[in-house]
């Protein structure tokens, strides 16, 4: 784990379709991490699962549940996980503390309007002897947490 992380006991019932699949069921601690939650086995300290705040769709608490849903692209794969806890609320001001902190990082980043980066014509490969190709395709790359983590640390 982290230096950064704040951990919660929480018990999952192993009722729901996404427990089943995931074979969760007890008692487990839950991270609230700088970079996701991750679900810890309380016996053997294990990782579980591990879930980064960009794949967590949503999440909530009742007076004595946490919940999140997790998208498909993690390994547990897409679902809602439940878990009995008194710290529902503990657990929602840890997460939101953590992507304020994410935030207030990313502010700081200098980005042009439309959210991208700009690329120096030796990155696009023009005027660098060494270059391999004349175009980098970063449609698809995301640029969500540049540096982000290191400053934190």
């Amino acid at each position: 784990m982290d230096d950064h992380s704040t951990f919660f006991r929480v018990n999952i019932s192993g009722d729901e379709k996404t427990s089943k699949r995931c074979h969760l069921k007890g008692m487990y601690d839950v991270a609230v991490k700088d970079t996701g939650l991750c679900l810890c086995d309380v016996r053997s300290n294990r990782v579980m699962y591990e879930w980064p705040y960009t794949r967590i769709r949503n999440y909530g608490k009742t007076r004595t549940q946490f919940h999140f849903e997790a998208g498909r692209n993690t390994l547990s794969g897409e679902g809602v996980f439940t878990m009995e806890t008194g710290d529902g609320a503990a657990i929602m001001n840890s997460i939101i503390e953590k992507i304020e902190k994410v935030k207030a990082v990313e502010a700081h980043v200098q980005r042009p309007a439309d959210g991208r980066r700009k690329e120096s014509r030796e990155e696009k490969g023009f005027g660098n002897e060494d270059a391999d190709h004349l175009y980098e395709n970063t449609a698809n790359i995301s640029y969500v947490n540049i540096g982000l983590y290191n400053k934190m640390a």
